[in-house]
């Protein structure tokens, strides 16, 4: 299928294997902007990545907007990239970030989490890595978690979805439970480390 311009649209030029942006605004109803709203992550990086509607406005989690390109395309302003919704129906399954790089980067659609301070205070505690001899202490706030460390002051963890954080410096942490479902640890990816392990002490 080609555009009535001659042009092919994201999503076909990503199924064709072009991997090209379009970068023509188009208007979409509220209907599409909402289908995108949700929490995404990436299974290999951990990457996470937060669509919500700022008034008429789709945004990512740094305050970038989501210009619509189609009802299931968007580019990030001011940046070379954009997103292809993947799936049918009101909740898609995932995005997919255009270009591709080394890999296909696709973020699957997870589940959302209802945050409650009976939750939050599960992750309270101590927590140890041998691999980096470092002891961060998790405290929980009405919304979200804090880390305490010698050297990280207030950093904030907040709920992303089930058993997972994301920090304000693009860290992703995610929680891990026992048989009994306890919280016993957790392990903590960011751009510079991946999947280091946290074991809860106290």
């Amino acid at each position: 299928a080609v555009a009535p311009d001659g042009r092919r649209t994201v999503g076909e030029q990503c199924a064709a294997g072009g991997w090209a942006i379009d970068t023509v605004p188009r208007q979409v109803s509220a209907e599409s902007r909402e289908r995108w709203i949700g929490t995404y992550r990436d299974t290999v990086s951990q990457q996470v990545v937060r669509v919500r509607l700022k008034g008429d406005t789709l945004v990512i989690d740094d305050g970038r907007r989501l210009i619509a390109t189609s009802d299931s395309t968007v580019r990030v302003a001011g940046a070379g990239s954009g997103f292809v919704l993947r799936g049918a129906g009101v909740a898609p399954s995932a995005l997919v970030q255009v270009p591709r790089s080394t890999r296909d980067l696709m973020f699957r659609r997870e589940t959302p989490v209802t945050v409650t301070k009976a939750l939050l205070g599960q992750y309270v505690g101590t927590y140890y890595s041998e691999e980096l001899d470092a002891r961060y202490v998790l405290l929980a706030t009405d919304s979200s978690l804090t880390v305490q460390h010698r050297k990280i002051r207030g950093m904030e963890l907040s709920p992303a979805f089930a058993d997972a954080f994301t920090a304000n410096i693009g860290a992703t942490v995610l929680f891990m439970r026992d048989k009994a479902r306890r919280v016993s640890g957790f392990t903590l990816t960011d751009g510079r480390v991946r999947g280091v392990r946290f074991v809860r002490e106290r």
